[in-house]
């Protein structure tokens, strides 16, 4: 062992070695389960199937352990394929549901190579046991966990439609079989390369999908997200649609924010989102919460649905929150720009500096009319001194350009003294560099 001296003059001491230090029982225990993963590999590897329900409940306890020599012994053997051919030649439940949580915890720890044989010994019995009275409502969940571990897109094709039809069936029957069936489908949405409307997978997802259970309306969300990014699922089937607004409908954080982001990334192919009442009010109501550290995260996914939506349908985000008085956003946007949350205030602003830059009249006529709100909002936006201040400025020398009258309103209501002290203080070169040109605008129009 490496030794060190603490100070000078005392004696030299050993150094502390890097390996993990236990004490005599936390020894023994580690070097039990050792030998316990050897010899249940060993019983495993043996053709008499003497594999105990006891033995795959500590096997499974063991795998979840954070202990790295344990881990050790567990990464140095295979056991997903012995797992494997005990619930394939076995005919007990008691055994074939603590094995198939070995295998889901195995795969998940240590990954798998997944092939049709796996898939297969798994579609089958969960064929024999939807065909029993009394359904394990625990083996039920493991199945399908370990379904979706096991389907790829290559092996996609061995889910039958009777398969699908187990699903519709069991789904109503207990909330634990709706939580296990909604987090399969949200494993397996990624693998779906093709889905029309009438296949029987289709008519499962969309099934499951109706239910909204607290416990699952979040991963069904999440479904929905995946299809729709994907384009297999689209807004304009209207079924899908209502069913979308539906989940609007729903005042949990976590669902809304799945919502948002959705809408962030949508095409011009998904516009009728935007003509629906409950999205416009939700996303107003979202936005206008002011400071709450619960709801960022979701009033930062609600602005940069918004900001989607300007992007790609400018005409559609005007007529619903714009042009009519008693719709308008700009209230709610302007309030919210004095919330404490840099991230919310940057993200507003930058939401604004992009309306601006779209409808740039819409702002002179304001200004003009002098809308005490509309002013005191475009105010803070350039006192943030970032990009969404450049897309101000740059503006308002495109509206003096067009209409001369407007520097006499800015100087007015306190703009330009504003944007003179800004360029008096700032270190941004780009920013003086937009300020330099409006000025050259004001005084080409003076001449």
């Amino acid at each position: 062992m490496e030794v060190y001296k603490i100070n000078e003059g005392e004696d030299y001491q050993e150094k502390p070695s890097d390996e993990p230090i236990h004490d005599k029982y936390e020894t023994e225990m580690i070097n039990e389960q050792v030998n316990f993963v050897h010899s249940f590999y060993q019983d495993l590897e043996s053709t008499n199937l003497q594999i105990s329900s006891e033995q795959l409940l500590n096997f499974a306890r063991i795998v979840r352990t954070d202990c790295q020599e344990i881990l050790n012994s567990l990464q140095d053997i295979d056991f997903i394929p012995l797992l494997f051919s005990l619930i394939d030649q076995t005919k007990d439940f008691s055994i074939i549901t603590p094995a198939l949580n070995c295998i889901c915890l195995c795969a998940v720890r240590f990954g798998i190579v997944v092939s049709e044989e796996y898939l297969q010994i798994l579609i089958n019995i969960f064929q024999a046991v939807t065909s029993e009275e009394n359904i394990d409502i625990s083996l039920i969940s493991y199945l399908l966990t370990a379904i979706s571990i096991c389907s790829e897109q290559n092996t996609l094709s061995l889910l039958t439609p009777e398969f699908y039809q187990k699903i519709i069936q069991l789904a109503p029957q207990h909330i634990a079989w709706r939580k296990a069936i909604s987090n399969f489908f949200c494993e397996l949405a990624p693998k779906i390369q093709e889905l029309s409307s009438e296949s029987p997978q289709s008519v499962a997802i969309f099934y499951i999908l109706l239910f909204k259970d607290e416990e699952i309306i979040d991963t069904n969300a999440k479904i929905i997200g995946t299809l729709l990014k994907k384009r297999l699922i689209s807004l304009n089937q209207e079924e899908f649609l209502q069913l979308f607004f539906e989940y609007f409908k729903y005042p949990n954080t976590k669902i809304l924010t799945i919502l948002f982001n959705i809408v962030s990334e949508l095409d011009e192919r998904e516009l009728p989102v935007i003509k629906s009442p409950i999205f416009v009010n939700r996303i107003k109501e979202i936005i206008g919460i002011g400071d709450n550290d619960e709801f960022t995260k979701l009033q930062c996914a609600a602005i940069n649905a918004l900001t989607r939506l300007v992007q790609i349908y400018p005409l559609g985000f005007r007529s619903q929150f714009i042009e009519e008085d008693e719709n308008s956003i700009f209230p709610i946007l302007m309030d919210a720009l004095n919330c404490a949350h840099t991230n919310i205030k940057r993200s507003i602003a930058a939401l604004i500096g992009l309306i601006f830059d779209r409808f740039p009249d819409y702002f002179m006529d304001a200004i003009m009319e002098g809308q005490e709100q509309i002013i005191e909002g475009i105010k803070s936006v350039i006192s943030l001194e970032d990009d969404s201040t450049i897309i101000i400025i740059n503006g308002i020398v495109k509206l003096i350009e067009r209409n001369p009258d407007f520097k006499d309103s800015l100087v007015e209501h306190g703009i330009s003294e504003q944007i003179v002290d800004i360029y008096e203080e700032t270190t941004n070169e780009t920013l003086k560099e937009a300020i330099d040109d409006l000025v050259n605008k004001s005084l080409e129009n003076e001449e």
